[in-house]
């Protein structure tokens, strides 16, 4: 009886964070570059219960032993990176990544240590290209491309994109390299490149708000064993072009969700009750007189 009530209650836990994964899914769902979460379980301590001797006889169908667990756990949370659709806005600092590849983001309000005895602002990551520019405060000659939380986009030099505050016609072709004109007809052509990058080990990733992904503090800066840098083409294996114009909209599945959200309820449902029932086997075992 202590065993269901045990049980019951550890996998309610456990469903409970699948119900809070599956919300937050739903709650992005219209979230630019949103990846939905998926959560996958394993079974915790399992006993095997052996039959007396005289019920273990030649013939019998039943097992002799009875396998009992002890309900499950949350084994892992993990970020599914399919492609999700894009939506053309025409905007013309809204870029969107075409394969597996982030942007790289200066997280100038947590800075890491560079080994070298100094600080330096940390790499973020997101699929989230609605940019727009800012005023450099330092020189009004020059805008920074930054995200729509203000942080700076980096280039292939993990500098600040900086474009003249008049560059005009500006266009940002597949391989990321941005080029404008000023008003008197010069033309600049390929004067710097967004920054594209693939995480080769995506689940040390933690999310920290915005749509936004940093590896953990003890990841050395650039380490190429969890980062690559990109050289964006078409002849590669796995192309990754960027698109000017459009944005990635959530890999989330509405129906998806909802269906897995109403089996999930139902799981829990199931487990409550049993909760209850063993509460009042408990009660009742409580109330007996001698």
């Amino acid at each position: 009886m202590n065993t269901s009530l045990y049980t019951s209650l550890v996998s309610m836990g456990a469903l409970q964070q699948k119900l809070d994964i599956i919300s937050k899914n739903v709650a992005n769902v219209n979230t630019t570059g949103y990846k939905r979460r998926e959560a996958s379980f394993e079974d915790l301590l399992t006993t095997t219960i052996n039959q007396q001797n005289e019920f273990q006889l030649n013939g019998r169908l039943t097992p002799p032993g009875l396998n009992r667990g002890h309900g499950i756990r949350v084994d892992e949370i993990q970020m599914m990176d399919e492609q999700g659709q894009f939506s053309r806005t025409d905007n013309t600092y809204d870029l969107a990544i075409e394969g597996n590849g982030f942007f790289e983001i200066e997280v100038a309000e947590d800075p890491v240590a560079n080994g070298q005895g100094a600080t330096i602002a940390r790499a973020g990551y997101t699929r989230d290209g609605s940019f727009q520019l800012t005023r450099s405060a330092e020189n009004p000659n020059f805008n920074f491309l930054v995200t729509s939380q203000g942080r700076y986009v980096r280039d292939v030099n993990n500098q600040r994109i900086q474009l003249p505050y008049n560059a005009q016609n500006v266009k940002v072709d597949e391989s990321g390299f941005i080029s404008a004109q000023l008003p008197n007809g010069a033309i600049l052509d390929k004067f710097t490149r967004v920054k594209i990058v693939r995480v080769l080990k995506p689940k040390m990733l933690e999310h920290v708000g915005d749509n936004l992904f940093v590896l953990p503090r003890n990841t050395a800066v650039n380490d190429p064993q969890f980062v690559r840098s990109l050289q964006m083409n078409r002849s590669t294996d796995e192309p990754v072009l960027v698109r000017q114009g459009h944005l990635e909209t959530s890999n989330v599945n509405l129906s998806n969700e909802m269906t897995e959200l109403i089996n999930t309820q139902r799981s829990f449902q199931l487990l409550s009750r049993s909760l209850t029932m063993s509460d009042n086997m408990m009660g009742l075992v409580n109330s007996l007189r001698q």
